[in-house]
Protein backbone atom coordinates (compact mmCIF):
# COMPACT_ATOMS: atom_id res chain seq x y z
CA UNK A 1 0.00 0.00 0.00
CA UNK A 2 1.51 3.41 -0.59
CA UNK A 3 2.50 5.25 2.00
CA UNK A 4 0.82 7.99 3.47
CA UNK A 5 3.02 11.25 3.77
CA UNK A 6 4.09 12.06 7.33
CA UNK A 7 2.53 15.25 7.56
CA UNK A 8 -1.12 13.82 6.75
CA UNK A 9 -0.40 11.11 9.61
CA UNK A 10 0.61 13.40 11.92
CA UNK A 11 -2.40 15.84 11.48
CA UNK A 12 -4.60 13.09 11.59
CA UNK A 13 -3.57 10.44 14.29
CA UNK A 14 -6.46 11.66 16.42
CA UNK A 15 -8.84 9.10 16.74
CA UNK A 16 -11.99 10.46 15.52
CA UNK A 17 -10.25 10.15 11.87
CA UNK A 18 -9.64 6.79 11.85
CA UNK A 19 -12.19 4.94 9.37
CA UNK A 20 -14.32 2.85 10.86
CA UNK A 21 -15.69 1.06 7.64
CA UNK A 22 -12.90 0.42 5.30
CA UNK A 23 -14.77 -2.23 3.50
CA UNK A 24 -16.91 0.63 2.46
CA UNK A 25 -14.18 2.46 0.32
CA UNK A 26 -13.45 0.43 -2.55
CA UNK A 27 -17.50 0.28 -2.83
CA UNK A 28 -17.73 3.50 -2.94
CA UNK A 29 -14.94 3.83 -5.72
CA UNK A 30 -17.04 1.00 -7.58
CA UNK A 31 -19.83 2.92 -7.60
CA UNK A 32 -17.90 6.12 -9.38
CA UNK A 33 -16.04 4.01 -11.78
CA UNK A 34 -12.66 4.67 -10.48
CA UNK A 35 -9.82 2.47 -9.79
CA UNK A 36 -7.97 4.72 -7.46
CA UNK A 37 -4.39 5.20 -7.88
CA UNK A 38 -2.53 3.80 -4.40
CA UNK A 39 -2.42 6.75 -2.50
CA UNK A 40 -5.69 8.09 -2.70
CA UNK A 41 -7.32 4.66 -1.87
CA UNK A 42 -4.75 4.38 1.26
CA UNK A 43 -5.90 7.89 2.49
CA UNK A 44 -9.83 6.68 2.49
CA UNK A 45 -9.03 3.15 3.83
CA UNK A 46 -7.56 4.85 6.57
CA UNK A 47 -9.02 8.68 7.10
CA UNK A 48 -12.87 9.69 7.84
CA UNK A 49 -13.49 13.20 6.94
CA UNK A 50 -14.35 16.02 6.48
CA UNK A 51 -10.70 17.83 7.28
CA UNK A 52 -10.02 20.91 7.57
CA UNK A 53 -6.82 22.70 6.64
CA UNK A 54 -4.78 25.70 7.53
CA UNK A 55 -3.63 26.26 4.49
CA UNK A 56 -7.08 26.61 2.66
CA UNK A 57 -10.24 27.54 2.89
CA UNK A 58 -11.65 24.56 1.17
CA UNK A 59 -12.92 21.42 3.06
CA UNK A 60 -11.94 17.92 1.81
CA UNK A 61 -14.47 15.70 2.00
CA UNK A 62 -14.67 12.52 3.06
CA UNK A 63 -15.38 9.93 0.49
CA UNK A 64 -18.91 8.30 1.40
CA UNK A 65 -19.52 9.54 4.79
CA UNK A 66 -21.50 12.47 5.47
CA UNK A 67 -24.47 14.30 3.68
CA UNK A 68 -21.97 16.31 1.29
CA UNK A 69 -18.85 14.00 0.08
CA UNK A 70 -16.71 13.23 -2.71
CA UNK A 71 -18.68 10.78 -4.31
CA UNK A 72 -22.34 13.44 -4.50
CA UNK A 73 -20.46 16.00 -5.25
CA UNK A 74 -18.35 14.13 -8.15
CA UNK A 75 -21.84 13.05 -9.37
CA UNK A 76 -23.21 16.43 -9.63
CA UNK A 77 -20.13 17.65 -11.56
CA UNK A 78 -20.20 14.57 -13.68
CA UNK A 79 -23.78 15.30 -14.33
CA UNK A 80 -24.14 19.67 -14.31
CA UNK A 81 -20.58 20.09 -15.96
CA UNK A 82 -20.12 16.83 -17.98
CA UNK A 83 -16.90 16.40 -15.84
CA UNK A 84 -15.16 12.59 -17.31
CA UNK A 85 -15.58 9.70 -14.96
CA UNK A 86 -11.33 10.55 -13.51
CA UNK A 87 -12.35 13.69 -12.29
CA UNK A 88 -12.90 13.60 -9.00
CA UNK A 89 -14.44 16.53 -6.80
CA UNK A 90 -12.48 16.37 -3.34
CA UNK A 91 -13.84 19.58 -1.31
CA UNK A 92 -16.96 21.35 -1.19
CA UNK A 93 -17.84 24.45 -3.39
CA UNK A 94 -15.53 27.43 -1.92
CA UNK A 95 -16.10 31.08 -3.32
CA UNK A 96 -17.25 29.70 -6.69
CA UNK A 97 -14.41 26.86 -7.02
CA UNK A 98 -13.65 23.24 -6.02
CA UNK A 99 -10.36 20.98 -6.18
CA UNK A 100 -10.58 18.46 -8.08
CA UNK A 101 -8.61 15.06 -8.38
CA UNK A 102 -7.42 13.98 -11.85
CA UNK A 103 -7.20 10.05 -10.95
CA UNK A 104 -5.58 9.48 -14.58
CA UNK A 105 -3.27 12.12 -14.68
CA UNK A 106 -2.69 11.76 -10.32
CA UNK A 107 -2.57 15.90 -10.48
CA UNK A 108 -5.19 18.42 -8.72
CA UNK A 109 -6.86 21.17 -9.79
CA UNK A 110 -8.41 24.26 -8.66
CA UNK A 111 -11.25 25.07 -10.73
CA UNK A 112 -13.40 27.48 -11.08
CA UNK A 113 -16.67 27.82 -12.49
CA UNK A 114 -16.40 31.16 -14.18
CA UNK A 115 -14.20 29.83 -16.82
CA UNK A 116 -11.63 27.64 -15.38
CA UNK A 117 -14.08 24.69 -15.85
CA UNK A 118 -14.15 25.20 -19.24
CA UNK A 119 -10.13 25.29 -19.59
CA UNK A 120 -10.33 22.54 -17.07
CA UNK A 121 -12.62 20.16 -19.63
CA UNK A 122 -10.51 20.69 -22.66
CA UNK A 123 -7.26 20.14 -20.41
CA UNK A 124 -6.28 23.14 -21.05
CA UNK A 125 -6.19 24.37 -16.81
CA UNK A 126 -2.76 24.22 -15.33
CA UNK A 127 -2.91 21.96 -12.47
CA UNK A 128 -2.47 23.72 -8.52
CA UNK A 129 -0.44 20.42 -7.70
CA UNK A 130 1.30 17.80 -9.50
CA UNK A 131 0.01 14.80 -7.46
CA UNK A 132 -2.15 13.69 -5.16
CA UNK A 133 1.10 13.58 -2.84
CA UNK A 134 2.16 16.81 -3.09
CA UNK A 135 -1.55 18.03 -2.36
CA UNK A 136 -1.93 15.87 0.86
CA UNK A 137 1.77 17.59 1.69
CA UNK A 138 0.44 20.74 1.37
CA UNK A 139 -3.13 20.42 2.56
CA UNK A 140 -1.90 19.13 6.47
CA UNK A 141 1.03 20.82 6.56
Amino acid sequence: MADLPESVRIRLADECFRRRNPAEVENAFLRLLINPPELLLAFYLNFQGPFGSRRTGFELLDLFEQKENVQTVTLVCREEFNFPVEALALTDLNANAILVYNTRLDQVFNVDFEGGDIEFLAGKLKPQWNSFAEFLQYYFS
